[in-house]
């Protein structure tokens, strides 16, 4: 058992996870575009539409987007509603993934899991964000600690549970997939004969193959987006020699996203904690931790599911992070041996930790910004006149806060004109920018004049128009455009 001492810290880590948490979630950042698209899809949909092919190249699990229409219809569309089921998921991660580690691990390995989680900078911001990855991560941790109790008991029992809760979790999280794959396996090669380990425990799988059956009948879930294919190309490996690069540096990014900006050192005691598992007599533990990882990157190879440093390899935060614990153990339990190894400890383990509580102490001041497009759109619905053109460089975030955030306020009489992000101009569009006399544009990101695919577009627009006005915010803004007398 820890002692007080280890006792106090650790309760005192997660206190800190969960406070870094609930001040990202209540900052209310504005919607991103990215988590725009989504909730769009949530807000005009039916309940009887999810399990369509979502708009927008979007893809969200079924079972996420029923909770997320049946918050919104019971509460209304507004941002906390919208972040308030991922929010729960990101707390509930936090709690149980403490409690996986100091029931299985050692007092020091287990403090050093939960602060690697706690203050994953991440797994802080995508946990009051309105999409489906602090679900991703909490369904993780259920599966990896609650086959881990199957497993180091060997109980069929407890795994034929484990098997029915996957079952009903594969609708909340599709890689939820590679965590029950990881249990599996690793249980099923404990079995002591081929007859048991095939013909009886594999049996018990049963239920969560017909739930990934009926799940792959689903549109919304087999649907392949040709953007999204695109958008996600580099994380699948080009079969040639760049793969060992291409390997290399995805590897490194799916450690570096899950502890930026310390993912070297993370990858480093990741490495260090399942050679320590493999060296115990039983490696079940090294086998489950190491899995997941080895299963998505399988994925990868087929074109199934990409493997890169991104929000959707997030869900490999807890094996990742778990193992991670062991390895800090291990250095910082040799620390007292050589210089050296002190050294070692320090920046692989002490610096690392410091810069991330830091970098969380460093949140509760300044939380994270994406895209904050809600303090321009209320600043523009008191100056735009009528007839104004709106030339929108945003549409999904700007439609939200334009229209369907809160639906009792009055549409001002302007034309809404929509580009494409980063596209080229067409002449009907040009034609239309031109003629404008009074004509706002907005965009989020970065500003109008630093953003290069967004040059020309200015460029077009000062031919004929002076620029009068600007509603600037740090990562969203609106400028005033007058036609030219001349023009």
């Amino acid at each position: 058992m820890p002692n007080l001492s280890t006792s106090s810290w650790w309760k005192g880590i997660l206190l800190a996870g969960v406070v870094f948490r609930l001040l990202q979630y209540a900052s209310l950042q504005s919607l991103w575009h990215d988590e725009a698209a989504l909730v769009l899809n949530v807000i005009e949909k039916g309940l009887s539409q999810m399990a369509s092919p979502l708009d927008r190249h979007q893809v969200a699990p079924l079972f996420w987007l029923y909770i997320e229409k049946l918050m919104v219809m019971l509460l209304g569309p507004t941002e906390l509603v919208l972040r308030f089921f991922p929010f729960v998921a990101s707390l509930l991660a936090l709690l149980l993934f403490g409690q996986w580690s100091r029931s299985s691990l050692q007092p020091h390995g287990a403090l050093g899991a939960v602060a690697f989680f706690a203050f994953s900078d991440r797994l802080i911001w995508h946990g009051a964000e309105a999409k489906p990855y602090s679900t991703d991560v909490l369904v993780a941790v259920l599966i990896l600690s609650l086959g881990w109790t199957a497993i180091r008991n060997r109980s069929r029992v407890r795994f034929f549970w484990v098997t029915l809760g996957a079952s009903v979790l594969f609708w909340f999280s599709f890689p939820a997939v590679f965590s029950f794959g990881a249990v599996t396996l690793t249980f099923l090669f404990r079995e002591p004969s081929f007859f048991r380990r095939f013909f009886g425990a594999a049996a018990l799988c049963l239920p969560a193959v017909l739930s990934l059956i009926l799940l792959l009948s689903v549109p919304s879930a087999t649907a392949r987006d040709p953007a999204l294919l695109d958008y996600w190309a580099k994380g699948f490996p080009p079969w040639d020699l760049s793969f060992f690069l291409w390997f290399f540096r995805n590897s490194l990014g799916v450690f570096d996203y899950v502890s930026e900006p310390v993912g070297i050192c993370v990858a480093v005691l990741y490495a260090l904690g399942i050679i320590q598992f493999f060296r115990q007599e039983d490696r079940a533990l090294g086998w489950l931790l190491l899995l997941p990882l080895l299963l998505t990157l399988i994925a990868a190879g087929f074109g199934a599911y990409p493997w890169k440093g991104s929000r959707i390899t997030l869900f490999l935060a807890p094996p990742i992070l778990f193992s991670c614990g062991e390895g800090a153990r291990i250095l910082l339990g040799q620390a007292r041996e050589s210089k050296w190894r002190c050294a070692l400890a320090a920046t692989l383990v002490v610096l690392p930790l410091l810069l991330c509580a830091g970098q969380g102490a460093f949140r509760m001041v300044a939380p994270r910004t994406r895209h904050h497009l809600r303090p321009v759109a209320s600043i523009l619905r008191t100056e735009v006149q009528t007839s104004d053109s709106i030339l929108v460089l945003c549409p999904d975030e700007f439609r939200y806060y334009w229209s369907l955030r809160d639906s009792s306020l009055p549409e001002p009489d302007v034309v809404l004109i929509y580009g494409v992000r980063g596209g080229d101009l067409s002449p009907d569009l040009r034609a239309q920018l031109l003629g404008a006399n009074r004509l706002w544009v907005v965009t989020s990101g970065k500003p109008l004049h630093e953003s290069s695919s967004h040059r020309s577009l200015l460029e077009t627009i000062e031919e004929s128009h002076e620029k009068v006005r600007g509603i600037i915010g740090k990562t969203a803004g609106a400028i005033l455009f007058v036609r030219n007398n001349a023009g």
